[in-house]
């Protein structure tokens, strides 16, 4: 019976690090799927083409990352010092999904070092979200950035990293309870907007529907995307 349940007990172990194994190269395929978009050419300013659909491919990349949590976290770690400000940038906004320590060096020197602004900005809310303590000094530096984007990060970020205090697990349920798949590109130019509801930074659900007919509406999402 003891034998029994230890080769049970081996074959489980054998079991979780083979799937965790298929988790890893998985989280570095996303990222090599990410990394051939010349995101370059879709630098916010730039002539806009709407028939292009990377920004789907963003977003499901993102929302593969967040699902895949602890077992993307070594290829995300690599990725804070990939090649492309991009790349770099889609790292640390994921890490600041996941609730572990292991990512506070890495954005740490991105927050501080980085010569891309944007990522520089995702790294220091990052570290707001992590509640890391560690990315106090980093923070408060940020607070003196030139980029006005990336001092207001640090003004959110500076009183959770002092406290301790970060979201936890509690931001990366919410965008797995709440990520929806359908309504990516059922927006048609020319044709009235689909309706979606939307819950504000005080958690009150905002439809789009209850603006229509009253007034215009201006939608500024991740990076300014208008």
């Amino acid at each position: 019976m003891g034998r029994t349940l230890l080769w049970a007990a081996v074959a489980i172990a054998v079991a979780t690090v083979a799937v965790s194994s298929i988790a890893a190269e998985d989280a570095a395929s996303l990222l090599g799927e990410f990394r051939r978009i010349d995101w370059d050419s879709r630098e916010v300013g730039q002539d806009k083409d709407l028939s292009d659909t990377a920004w789907q491919t963003r977003i499901r990349v993102e929302r593969d990352l967040v699902t895949l949590g602890a077992d993307a976290l070594p290829a995300l770690v690599d990725a804070c010092s990939d090649d492309s400000g991009h790349v770099r940038l889609l790292a640390a906004h994921v890490l600041g999904y996941l609730n572990d320590g292991a990512a506070v060096a890495p954005l740490i020197r991105i927050a501080g070092e980085d010569d891309y602004a944007a990522a520089r900005l995702m790294a220091v809310e990052a570290l707001g979200r992590l509640g890391a303590r560690e990315g106090e000094a980093v923070v408060r530096a940020a607070a003196e950035d030139t980029n006005r984007y990336i001092r207001e990060a640090a003004a959110w970020a500076l009183p959770r990293t002092v406290s301790g205090e970060g979201v936890g697990d509690s931001l990366r349920e919410l965008a797995l309870d709440t990520w929806d798949d359908t309504p990516i590109a059922s927006a048609v130019v020319g044709e009235p907007a689909p309706d979606f509801a939307l819950r504000d930074a005080d958690g009150v659900t905002v439809r789009l529907s209850d603006y229509r007919g009253r007034k215009n509406v201006v939608i500024i999402s991740l990076l300014a995307d208008w």
